[in-house]
């Protein structure tokens, strides 16, 4: 099967590492045409540039990388002639409008902002066939708040780069300190402020913690002093799995905001891939991968207090410890590495197009 992996994407960005790695773990001729990340319209046109100039332009399936929606309004045009022929698929995982509006608010509801971010998501999808979002939660936003039609959407996992998010032996510099791990994005719904909070309240335990990341509200959390914990820019990706394989403990989202409740983010498909035990905030997007107490713990969201006693819990449970890790690992293996996403998708991709 030949694909076109087309978009103004970023290669080295995990979820477009999965999809490339699992095209490949499964055998499928791929073909890449990309505009790269920068320029702004010019990034557009080197797009569609580099596809005019593609030797053969036949293709069983067209995967429009994430992020997707800019990107549609081109794919519309150049494959005008495709659709209903070949299925152009749209990795969306997220909607614009509720990311930049509803969660980060970097604009107003009422701003124009607003609107072309939700008109861009459902222009988007109407251009596909198909939509790829990351959670059942966020297939049910996009019908009930941008009615956008189901049949068009698809959940598919994100997973992880398996070559690299993996277990390793690594040497802590922590030794006598349990460590906690965090890395992500510093917006809303990651709740950094929460785990900031039980930071504190666990200062006198002999836990430390490494926070890494950068983001719109970086500076409101570095304002916030706290003793025991170590702030450490983004790192490359290679990287992240010495960082998460000498922690202890690994925490995911705890914001509680309404997109917390519709997102995964990469990092719990991280941890598990690194075999991990993992503390997370309870939300309708986990239903279906998270098992509370069996590969995860799950906590309350935006409540430090319930944060720290989980993480004094496992401090003091090495078996629980192993227990959630092992069974988290197990679970990456048996449904999110690239090559089962992509097999996954592509099986059902098969039975609603039919070829």
């Amino acid at each position: 099967m030949k694909v076109l992996y087309f978009g103004t994407f970023d290669p080295g960005y995990g979820r477009n590492r999965v999809i490339a790695k699992g095209l490949k773990d499964n055998d499928f001729q791929v073909v890449f045409c990309n505009g790269g990340v920068s320029g702004g319209i010019k990034k557009f046109l080197r797009l569609a540039w580099r596809y005019m100039r593609l030797p053969h332009k036949h293709f069983d399936v067209i995967l429009v990388a994430f992020p997707a929606q800019e990107v549609m309004l081109l794919a519309g045009i150049l494959f005008f002639f495709k659709r209903n022929k070949t299925p152009i698929v749209a990795d969306m995982l997220t909607s614009h409008y509720d990311g930049y509006i509803l969660d980060r608010k970097k604009y107003s509801q009422n701003s124009w902002h607003a609107t072309w971010y939700r008109w861009i998501d459902r222009v988007a999808i109407g251009l596909a066939d198909y939509a790829i979002v990351e959670s059942d939660a966020n297939k049910k936003f996009f019908v009930e708040e941008l009615n956008v039609r189901v049949d068009k959407l698809l959940t598919v996992s994100i997973g992880a780069d398996d070559s690299i998010m993996k277990p390793t032996s690594v040497d802590s510099k922590n030794a006598n300190k349990f460590l906690v791990h965090f890395h992500g994005k510093f917006i809303p719904h990651q709740g950094i402020g929460s785990i900031i909070k039980a930071a504190n309240l666990l200062k006198k335990e002999n836990i430390s913690f490494q926070i890494i990341g950068r983001g719109q509200d970086y500076a409101l959390y570095r304002n916030m002093e706290v003793a025991n914990i170590t702030w450490i820019d983004p790192v490359p990706y290679e990287q992240l799995p010495d960082f998460i394989n000498k922690a202890d403990v690994c925490l995911g989202p705890m914001g509680g905001t309404d997109h917390f409740h519709r997102c995964v983010p990469n990092k719990i498909y991280e941890y598990m891939a690194c075999g991990r035990p993992i503390i997370v905030g309870r939300s309708k997007a986990l239903e279906g991968i998270a098992d509370d107490g069996t590969n995860m713990l799950l906590v309350n969201p935006a409540d430090e207090n319930d944060l720290a006693q989980k993480i004094l819990l496992l401090k003091n449970d090495t078996s629980l410890r192993s227990r959630l890790g092992e069974n988290a690992r197990i679970d990456f293996l048996r449904l999110h590495t690239p090559q089962k996403i992509v097999a996954n998708f592509f099986e059902i991709l098969r039975k609603l197009w039919k070829f």
